[in-house]
C-alpha cells in the first residue's frame, strides 16, 4: 500500500515552502495548500523532507535550507506552531491507540497510515523539546509496546534508510492489542 510518494512529497514541499511565512503568521494550524497534498504544518514539512532525503538527498537539502531560513526568521511563530501541532497529534495518537485497543487491532494498513502521526511527533519533539510532551509520548509508547508485534518495515523499502529501526522501532511491525509480545 502506497501512503505517499517521492513526487507527492516534492509537490507538497514546492507548494508549501512559498506559503510558510504566511502560514506561520496565521492563526491556522492545518493550512490548506491545494487539492491532493497534505495540509501545511511543521510536522508535515519535516516528514516530507525526511522522506524526500531518502530518494533525492540533494533536493531535500536545498529545500531544508529554504525552510530553515524562514524558520529562523520566524522562530517564535515556528515554535508556537510546533507546540500546537505536538499537542494536537498527541491527542490524536492517544485516541488512535485507545480506539485500537478496544477491538481486535487496527490491521496493518490502518496502522501504517496512522503511525505516520507517531513519526511526526518524534520529529516535532526534536524541534522544540518539552519534557511534559516527551513524557506524554513515552506513556503512549508504553501502550503501543504492549500490543506491538515486531516485523518488517511497514512503509516502502526506499524510506527504510532514513527511518532506522533503533529510533523508529514502531515502523518495524504492527500494533495488535491483546497479543502478548513477551
Amino acid at each position: 500500500m502506497t501512503l505517499f510518494s517521492v513526487q507527492l512529497d516534492q509537490t507538497f514541499l514546492d507548494e508549501s515552502l512559498p506559503q510558510l511565512q504566511e502560514y506561520l503568521l496565521s492563526g491556522e494550524l492545518y493550512w490548506a495548500i491545494s487539492c491532493g497534498v497534505p495540509r501545511l504544518t511543521p510536522g508535515n514539512i519535516l516528514l516530507a523532507l525526511t522522506r524526500l532525503s531518502a530518494a533525492e538527498p540533494a533536493e531535500a537539502r536545498e529545500l531544508r535550507e529554504k525552510m530553515d531560513l524562514i524558520r529562523r526568521q520566524w522562530a517564535v511563530a515556528w515554535e508556537q506552531k510546533v507546540a500546537r501541532e505536538t499537542d494536537n497529534r498527541l491527542r490524536l495518537w492517544s485516541q488512535f491507540l485507545g480506539e485500537s485497543g478496544a477491538d481486535s487491532g487496527p490491521g496493518r494498513a490502518v496502522y501504517a497510515a496512522n503511525v505516520q502521526g507517531r513519526v511526526i511527533l518524534g520529529l516535532l519533539l526534536r524541534e522544540v523539546p518539552n519534557s511534559a510532551r516527551q513524557t506524554a509520548l513515552a506513556e503512549l509508547d508504553v501502550l503501543l509496546r504492549a500490543g506491538f508485534v515486531p516485523g518488517d518495515f511497514i512503509w516502502e523499502g526506499l524510506y527504510q534508510p532514513v527511518f532506522p529501526a533503533q529510533e523508529y522501532w514502531y515502523l518495524y511491525g504492527c500494533f495488535q492489542p491483546g497479543n502478548s509480545t513477551g
